[in-house]
This record gives C-alpha cells, structure tokens and sequence, in this order.
C-alpha cells in the first residue's frame, strides 16, 4: 500500500518537473536585484547592461 503511494508521487513530481525545467531557468533572473543599481535582471555590475558597468581594457592591469 505505501509502496505504491510512495511510487505514484515519485513519478508525479518527476512529470512537475519535467514540465518546469524549461521556465526555471529565465525565472530566476527576473527576480534579481543588482546590488549596485537595484535594477532586476542581472547580479552586480559586472553584468553588461548594468548601467555601472565599466568594460575591461588592456590597459587597467597592474603597473
């Protein structure tokens, strides 16, 4: 009796799951906040649309 309980939820959580997995990984980011602007989508500043961010160039290694 349990086995069969045990069983039936097992193979409808991986269905759920398998129906999610292609939503969950845009989801995420638009409920980010950036820590620098507090603009969601991205991270930190480092992302390219974020509005401190600041490309890297060749020249801003160590002297």
């Amino acid at each position: 009796m349990y086995k069969s309980f045990i069983i039936q939820k097992i193979r409808s959580i991986k269905e759920k799951h398998k129906n999610q997995d292609s939503d969950i990984c845009c989801n995420f980011l638009e409920h980010t906040k950036c820590r620098d602007c507090y603009e969601p989508g991205h991270f930190d500043k480092r992302y390219y649309k974020c509005k401190y961010y600041k490309a890297v160039n060749a020249d801003d290694g160590k002297q």
